[in-house]
């Protein structure tokens, strides 16, 4: 058990550990292209409509998760404990 940290702008994954109270460097990628995943992404989408087949990732379940990062902001802003309906 522990706390994980993801450091954007290092492209590092560190994990805090509670047995033994240090921090432990989980990932490193020193040349991480962080325009690879939106690519790929992008690559695969296109695909999927020449084709005329299903993205990986379904609109409905895009919109699904979008409701629920936006209750979460929601219910940070307020400090109030949000349900969520689905």
């Amino acid at each position: 058990k522990g706390t994980l940290i993801w450091d954007y702008h290092k492209s590092r994954l560190q994990l805090f550990n509670l047995k033994d109270e240090s921090w432990h460097v989980i990932i490193h990628e020193k040349n991480y292209n962080r325009n690879y995943m939106y690519q790929k992404e992008l690559e695969h989408f296109l695909t999927c409509i020449k084709i005329r087949k299903n993205t990986i990732n379904p609109l409905n379940e895009g919109i699904e998760i979008l409701k629920i990062a936006l209750l979460l902001k929601e219910s940070s802003q307020k400090m109030k404990v949000m349900n969520f309906e689905g």
